[in-house]
């Protein structure tokens, strides 16, 4: 069968100087259905010509030259139904990608005599997405290119070449068929079937208690997953609707249990599940109540067969395909977080519940001072103590005992682990008065954490579950896990590193065949940390984004979840000071943006916990075109222009200034009155009046648009705080760039809400306005009284 595509326009853009002297210009508008604009600068009754129109093959310029070298402006149609441009064959797999296109090079022609010299650079369209469709193993017939331009005076006895339009239609044969090939080892191998249509997306909610045991899934979801995030912004929230009634039952799963309680496990370390049919309602024994922790991911994509240079899959030793993830077929977290409320109707039908983010604890964590070392025992001897075994040796408990000089509030405890398997081990630490030998039978709190054999650490901090003062005296660490040595087994899961002899403390074991060993040659390393007390943080001649890390590190230290990564904060390239005083761990975040320099922003990822901080883009991080937008709109506004702005300050006799500018062209008159009486000088208050005319005497863009998934990205890979650019819808639209402030993730579609480009603020201004800040706290005590 034979197939003809529509005529198609390039995605991507490219200058080659092997050929000619004199460079293309707005180039990017090839894109969009405007002009780009090689010019001539040549005189007289001159004009243009194709001197050279080559294939690209894997971004090289390759293949026979389709030009007759005569072919003057207006230029005619290239190649055809049957025209391969000097290639003996082509296959779908040499055209059906990216770098696939055509270059194309013009000279001059006087009063129509080419010079035969090209003039241009090449210049190099690639990226046709609609032939990305094209079977791997058709053949194919012709290529033909459809470019449309003409020339134009530029003034001076100059004249331009302007070309709109550089098309590309491919005629290809191909018979719907299996597509697979043979192998060696006896099997069929089936590569990924071209024109696929993608599997639709799944999700899955995986429920914890608030001690962290799964309780297996909710399978009864009455609602596809959506949330709402917006730029600058730290809390979200999931709305769940459950098809369930207060008397409804699900099976749910949990870990086989040896004899001991410890948890079964195969050859691979990994827990052997049972099924369970606990009442699925509400309340204790279900799988739904407050504080219930809550992961949804979202399953999409698929394995795709991996293939070498010439598109042959490669095979594993057993002649099976090596697969590798296209998508996250395995499952991505989008939202996690935790069950704030729930509602039962008195009818006992239709319960709804909520996942709150777990960023909401961040509203209710004060910023204190960093926690300091006061017990630290950190010098690794090269030792280490594992547990859990059930052997005649095996250590099954592990203590390190501790002294405390003076009654301290203590925040968390670093230790220095690593896991025997390749999966996660969590383990928990508990302190306890007295000694192992000599307990005193008060607990007083600890932690949890986790390990991996796959991910080694070079130390952990377990951040206990509330803040533990321990007077003066004894006290010891009671290190455990669920998780135990098995047959098939013969490494520990859980280690921790030993250290040099610590004299204010003791290594304490138990085996099954000696009971409880006091070991005075090795002890556990770790560092006790003491909580930070005072509330007033000051933080001298920072970087803005290292302050925003420390502050992080505070609250992780302090239970929350957030996090960052070497990436998501980027360095402002800033000084400030800034003393903060009886804040939350919000406020501070908030103010950290107020530090930074204009055009910055932060999201909060609630799929992964991370915080981002990064100044906005210049250029746009992603395109839409038509193919990816649903609805929406563009606002141009005047509403908030600004041009005329009375400032009153402050000084005896009180200042008062008038700034004021003619409205620009397409606004009319806006005015907005400043005051603080922090200001006595004129030459700040113009600073800060000229501030807000520079920001807002021009017309302003906004809007919103719903985008769905073209083939190009995945809704899950749209973050807040991009900036967005148009293709393909128009010269005054495509002019625009806005940036997204808002999203509400749905699994189909996806809305966007877009925010005025304003200008960058003045740094001066910004100076200025954190000075002011300063001077209203200045006399705020270090802590509460």
């Amino acid at each position: 069968m034979q197939f003809t595509t529509d005529w198609i326009r390039p995605t991507r853009v490219a200058q080659d100087d092997s050929v000619g002297t004199t460079a293309w210009v707005e180039t990017d508008a090839i894109f969009t259905g405007d002009t780009y604009t090689f010019s001539f600068f040549n005189a007289g009754a001159e004009t243009a010509y194709l001197d050279q129109a080559r294939l690209v093959f894997n971004d090289a310029i390759t293949g026979a030259n389709e030009a007759s070298g005569t072919d003057t402006s207006p230029f005619a149609n290239l190649g055809g139904v049957s025209d391969l441009w000097g290639e003996s064959s082509l296959a779908g797999s040499d055209i059906n990608n990216l770098k696939f296109g055509v270059a194309i090079a013009t000279g001059t022609a006087n009063s129509g005599v080419p010079s035969g010299t090209p003039e241009s650079y090449y210049l190099i369209a690639t990226g046709y997405e609609g032939l990305y469709a094209i079977p791997d193993d058709a053949t194919i017939d012709g290529i033909e290119v459809q470019l449309d331009g003409g020339m134009e005076a530029s003034g001076g006895g100059t004249t331009t070449y302007r070309l709109y339009e550089f098309f590309i239609r491919v005629t290809y044969t191909w018979n719907p068929k299996i597509n697979a090939v043979a192998s060696s080892y006896g099997n069929v191998v089936v590569p990924t079937p071209p024109n696929r249509q993608l599997p639709q997306k799944k999700y899955r909610a995986k429920v914890r208690s608030e001690a962290g045991d799964y309780l297996g899934d909710w399978r009864d979801l009455a609602n596809k997953p959506t949330y709402k995030q917006d730029i600058n912004n730290l809390i979200g929230s999931m709305p769940i609707a459950f098809s369930r009634n207060y008397l409804s039952t699900e099976t749910a799963v949990d870990t086989l249990l040896n004899e001991d309680d410890t948890v079964l496990t195969d050859e691979n370390d990994s827990p052997f599940l049972i099924d369970t049919a606990p009442v699925s309602a509400l309340g204790a024994g279900t799988n739904l109540d407050t504080n219930f922790n809550v992961e949804v991911d979202a399953i999409y994509g698929q394995f795709e067969a991996l293939l070498n240079e010439d598109d042959t899959p490669i095979l594993n030793e057993d002649g099976s395909l090596l697969l590798v993830e296209e998508g996250y077929p395995l499952g991505r977290t989008i939202f996690r977080g935790y069950v704030p409320r729930w509602e039962l109707p008195l009818s006992g039908k239709g319960i709804t519940a909520e996942i709150r983010s777990y960023s909401q604890d961040l509203v209710h964590i004060m910023l204190e001072t960093e926690d300091t070392p006061y017990v630290t025992n950190s010098t690794l001897n090269g030792g280490f103590y594992g547990i859990n075994g059930g052997g005649p040796t095996d250590h099954y408990g592990l203590y390190q005992s501790f002294t405390m000089a003076a009654e301290k509030k203590l925040s968390k405890v670093r230790l220095y682990p690593f896991a025997g398997w390749y999966t996660d081990v969590p383990f928990s630490v508990t302190i306890r008065g007295g000694t192992p030998s000599s307990p005193t039978g008060i607990s007083y709190g600890g932690g949890e954490g986790i390990v991996n054999r796959n991910t080694p650490v070079e130390y952990y901090d377990v951040v206990f579950d509330t803040l533990i003062t321990l007077p003066a005296g004894t006290y010891y660490f009671d290190f455990a896990t669920d998780f135990a040595k098995t047959g098939g087994n013969v490494t520990y899961p859980f280690n921790l590193n030993t250290s040099s002899a610590f004299g204010g403390g003791s290594l304490w074991y138990i085996t099954n065949d000696t009971g409880l060993v006091n070991d005075t040659g090795s002890d556990i390393a770790f560092i006790l940390y003491e909580a930070g007390a005072e509330t007033t943080v000051p933080y001298l001649s920072e970087d803005p984004s290292d302050i925003l890390r420390s502050i992080i590190d505070f609250a992780r230290g302090r239970g929350a979840q957030i996090n960052y990564t070497s990436d998501s904060i980027q360095d402002t390239g800033t000084t400030v000071s800034y003393t903060f005083r009886g804040q939350t761990i919000k406020e501070a975040i908030e103010k950290v943006l107020e530090l930074a320099p204009a055009n910055w922003y932060f999201y909060y990822d609630f799929g992964t916990d991370t915080l981002y901080f990064k100044e906005r883009s210049a250029t746009p991080d992603r395109w839409l075109r038509p193919d990816s937008i649903v609805d929406g709109k563009i606002i141009k506004t005047i509403e908030q222009v600004i041009n005329d702005v009375p400032f009153s300050g402050g000084g005896d006799p009180a200042l008062y200034v008038r700034d004021t500018v003619a409205p620009a062209s397409g606004t009319r008159r806006g005015l907005k009155k400043l005051s603080d009486n922090r200001v006595t000088t004129e030459a700040t208050a113009y600073i800060l009046t000229g501030s807000e005319i520079d920001q807002f005497n021009q017309a302003l863009y906004a809007g919103d648009v719903e985008i769905t998934e073209d083939g190009t990205f995945y809704l899950e890979d749209v973050a807040v705080g991009e900036m967005l650019g148009f293709i393909g819808l128009g010269s005054l639209v495509d002019a625009i760039v806005v940036q997204s402030v808002s999203k509400d993730y749905k699994p189909e579609s996806m809305p966007l809400t877009l925010t005025y480009n304003v200008p960058r603020v003045n740094k001066r201004v910004e100076d200025i306005k954190r000075n002011l800040d300063a001077l209203e706290t200045a006399n705020n005590p270090t802590e509460p009284s």
